[in-house]
C-alpha cells in the first residue's frame, strides 16, 4: 500500500472535500481509512471495508491541528498500510449558508442567519453591509456557536439596497470568517423612512466641537435613538436615547481622532425602521474643553467642596484656568491658575451665595479655548427656616401647636426653643429631634400669656 495524497505538509480547511489517493502491489479487495490529529498516536476512523478503488472523497470533520496524518489499510490484514509520509494541517472554517447570495430579503421582517461552525470558537459575532461591503454594521458579538450548523433571527433593517452583504466572524480569531458568496437583496416596503441629512459622508469636524445632527422621517414614531462609531460600524456608542424625533440633535463630537466615523438614527419603537449615513466622515484633531459637571441645574453650598469635572484634548498648553461667576457671566472670580492635573479639581465653594452662577475652564495659554458650563446652578450657606409659627398667629395656651421648618445641609438634628420675651431669653422645648424625615414637631404650649412670642 502507498499513501498519494495527502502525503505531508498541505493545509486543509475543515468542512471541506479532500480525495485520499493511494496505489497498491497485490490484490487486495477492500480497505480501511483512518486519520490521526496528534502525528499517529491515536487513530480515528474515515471508512471502514470500503472496496479497493484507490480513491475515497473524505469530508475534513471539524478539528484543528498541524499534526494530521492519514493511513489506508487491508481489511483484515493490518500488516498491509501506509500512512501520509509526513503531517498535514487542517484549519477550522466558518461556512455561511443563508444569506448567501441572489436572494430578496424583505425588510422589518425575520430571516434566520445560518451558518456551520466547522472548529472554530464557540462564539461569533454577526455583521451586515448594505453597500457591497465598504461599511459593516454589527447585528450581535459574543454569539453562542456550537459545532454544526447554528441560527440567528434577523429582524432585516428598514433599507432599499441590492448590495447586500452578511459576515459570520469568529469572535476571538477576526481574520476566520465567512461573508454571502454574492450579493443580495433587502426590499423596503415599508411607509416609514428615516434618512441622516447631516453628516451625511466626508465631512471634517474638529474634535470637542458641538454640531447638530439632522435627519428627516416619514410616519415614524415619536422618538429616535442615536448612536455613533468611530470604527466604521464595527463598534457603535450609543448617544441618545429615546429622544424626541425632532430631526435634530447637538452633539458635542468626542475626542477620538478618525476618518472612519458614522452615525445611525433608529426609531425607538420599531428597530427596523433605521438610517446609516451614506459614507464615512472625518473628525479631526482640534483644541477643545467640555465641561462635564453642573450642566443642569443644581444647588451646591458654601465652604463645602465640590468636584468638577472636564475633557480637554489637543490644547496648545497643558496649564488650564478655572473661574466663576455670581453675576450670570458678567464678572469672573478665580478659582484656580495654571492647573494642569487634568479632569477633576476639587472646589471649596466661597462663603457667597447666588442663584446666578457659572463656571468656566479655558486654556491658560490660549483664553479662546473654553468651556461655560451648560446652566445657572446655585450657591447656598447651610440654613434653618421656620415655617409656622412665623408670627402674627395667636395661639391658646395649653394647646397643641404644629412648629414646621425647613432646613438645608444640617446636622439632621435640631434643638427647638420657645421665648416669651421677643427673644431676651429663651427656653428649650426640645433637643437632638431627627430632622432628616420630619421637619415638624408638636409643641404643648405653656400656660404663659405673651404677646411676644
Amino acid at each position: 500500500m502507498e499513501i498519494k495524497s495527502p502525503i505531508g505538509g498541505e493545509v486543509y480547511v475543515s468542512g471541506a472535500s479532500k480525495q485520499i489517493l493511494w496505489e497498491n502491489a497485490g490484490t487486495i479487495n477492500f480497505v480501511n481509512l483512518s486519520y490521526s490529529k496528534d502525528n499517529g498516536i491515536n487513530w480515528e476512523n474515515i471508512a471502514y471495508n470500503i472496496p479497493n478503488t484507490g480513491k475515497y472523497n473524505w469530508t475534513i470533520p471539524a478539528i484543528e491541528s498541524n499534526s494530521i496524518l492519514v493511513m489506508v489499510s487491508e481489511n483484515g490484514n493490518d500488516c498491509v498500510f501506509d500512512a501520509s509520509n509526513l503531517s498535514f494541517s487542517v484549519k477550522p472554517a466558518i461556512t455561511l449558508i443563508s444569506p448567501n447570495g441572489s436572494e430578496t430579503l424583505n425588510s422589518c421582517q425575520s430571516h434566520n442567519i445560518v451558518w456551520n461552525n466547522l472548529g472554530a470558537n464557540s462564539y461569533v459575532n454577526i455583521q451586515y453591509s448594505t453597500d457591497g461591503g465598504i461599511i459593516w454594521s454589527n447585528l450581535t458579538s459574543g454569539l453562542s456557536s456550537l459545532t454544526g450548523k447554528n441560527t440567528f433571527n434577523w429582524n432585516v433593517i428598514g433599507v432599499n439596497s441590492s448590495k447586500c452583504l452578511v459576515r459570520i466572524q469568529d469572535s476571538y480569531n477576526k481574520s476566520l470568517f465567512d461573508i454571502s458568496n454574492s450579493l443580495f437583496n433587502i426590499s423596503n416596503n415599508s411607509i416609514s423612512s428615516i434618512t441622516i441629512t447631516s453628516p451625511n459622508g466626508g465631512e471634517s469636524w474638529g474634535t470637542g466641537k458641538q454640531k447638530s445632527i439632522t435627519w428627516t422621517s416619514v410616519n415614524a414614531n415619536s422618538k429616535v435613538n442615536i448612536d455613533y462609531s468611530s470604527d466604521g460600524g464595527a463598534n457603535w456608542q450609543n448617544l441618545a436615547y429615546g429622544v424626541e424625533n425632532t430631526g435634530s440633535y447637538d452633539w458635542r463630537l468626542p475626542g477620538v481622532v478618525s476618518s472612519n466615523y458614522l452615525i445611525k438614527i433608529t426609531d425607538y419603537y420599531n428597530s427596523c425602521i433605521v438610517d446609516i449615513n451614506d459614507k464615512m466622515f472625518n473628525v479631526i484633531p482640534m483644541p477643545y474643553i467640555t465641561i462635564n459637571s453642573l450642566n443642569t441645574y443644581e444647588k451646591i453650598y458654601s465652604t463645602k467642596y465640590k468636584t468638577l469635572y472636564w475633557s480637554s484634548g489637543s490644547l496648545k498648553s497643558i496649564y488650564l484656568t478655572l473661574e466663576y461667576s455670581i453675576d450670570s457671566m458678567k464678572t469672573w472670580k478665580s478659582i484656580t491658575g495654571g492647573y494642569n492635573y487634568g479632569g477633576k479639581f476639587d472646589w471649596y465653594v466661597p462663603n457667597e451665595t447666588s442663584d446666578k452662577c457659572f463656571i468656566k475652564i479655558y486654556d491658560t495659554n490660549d483664553p479662546a479655548t473654553f468651556d461655560i458650563n451648560n446652566a445657572a446652578f446655585s450657591i447656598g450657606v447651610p440654613n434653618i427656616k421656620v415655617k409656622s409659627p412665623n408670627g402674627g398667629e395667636n395661639i391658646a395656651s395649653c394647646s397643641q401647636q404644629n412648629i414646621e421648618w425647613t432646613s438645608e445641609l444640617t446636622s439632621g438634628k435640631v434643638n427647638i426653643l420657645s421665648s416669651s420675651d421677643n427673644g431676651v431669653s429663651w427656653t428649650p422645648i426640645a433637643t437632638g429631634i431627627n430632622s432628616y424625615n420630619y421637619n415638624s414637631y408638636f409643641w404643648e404650649v405653656p400656660n404663659i400669656v405673651s404677646n411676644q412670642y
